[in-house]
């Protein structure tokens, strides 16, 4: 994997970011100061709080090494004082140990990590690596390539949901586009090359189906959906796995988000 390839440094500058929803961590960003995981240069935080709309924003590294953390689309923090809890609006904030944010309920805090050593967020494996086998694109550029070790042919995505390269192919479907970034993978949107049946492929993270536990439930979603035949439920097409490229395909609906 990408991490195995990772030279281990370290640095006073390696931060952890945590973004806390009524005392639980939601989300959590391990920074090494320097550092850049394939072609993008940022991590996106996703906020979703009762108080306030759904907002993104991005941790951008500085070109000194450092972080810094700017919110999109007009949003705004509340940066809150160590010294003495007074409270500042800002859309970006400069990232170090012991700054804390407050957007509605959510909390924002950074800490030093304990552990000087080179952390990589999972979501960055399929950022700079083959879904299907893990082994680093060695050459970034571009929007097309092709896996060196496993000859996979990959495109690269890049939006405020998902960054990385992603399969142009997948079992017997042609990937024409990214849909949507879940909890567990991602959604894209395929045509059969045999019957040019346009289906939804859920794709699922490779550090997931690396568990083989986790796996095995995977198959047994799918075991279940093929039992499932009915006129007014979404029809299971086909399934497989390639080492750790696992997907399922699902027909295509069209119409408006339910979300």
């Amino acid at each position: 994997g990408l991490a195995k390839r990772m030279k281990t440094t370290s640095s006073q500058s390696d931060l952890t970011l945590l973004v806390q929803q009524e005392g639980r961590i939601d989300q959590e960003v391990f920074l090494q100061h320097g550092l850049t995981i394939g072609r993008a240069a940022s991590n996106t935080v996703c906020i979703e709080d009762s108080e306030v709309e759904h907002i993104h924003a991005r941790v951008l590294r500085q070109a000194d090494g450092s972080f810094i953390l700017q919110a999109e689309d007009h949003a705004t923090f509340q940066a809150v004082s160590s010294e003495d809890g007074s409270t500042q609006t800002t859309d970006k904030a400069a990232l170090q140990a012991d700054l804390v944010l407050q957007i509605g309920k959510t909390k924002i805090t950074c800490r030093q990590q304990k552990s000087h050593t080179t952390t990589i967020l999972a979501e960055s494996l399929w950022e700079a690596a083959c879904p299907r086998c893990q082994s680093v694109i060695s050459d970034q550029a571009g929007t097309e390539q092709t896996c060196s070790s496993c000859s996979l042919p990959l495109f690269h995505h890049e939006s405020k949901e998902f960054t990385g390269w992603l399969p142009r192919k997948v079992g017997p479907y042609e990937i024409r586009k990214f849909v949507a970034k879940g909890g567990m993978g991602v959604v894209l949107r395929g045509i059969h090359e045999e019957s040019d049946q346009v289906a939804a492929i859920k794709l699922p993270h490779p550090e997931l189906v690396k568990d083989e536990r986790w796996a095995r439930r995977f198959e047994g979603e799918i075991k279940t959906l093929e039992r499932l035949v009915h006129p007014n439920l979404v029809r299971l097409q086909a399934s497989g796995r390639e080492e750790l490229l696992m997907w399922l395909a699902m027909d295509w609906v069209e119409g408006e988000s339910l979300s």
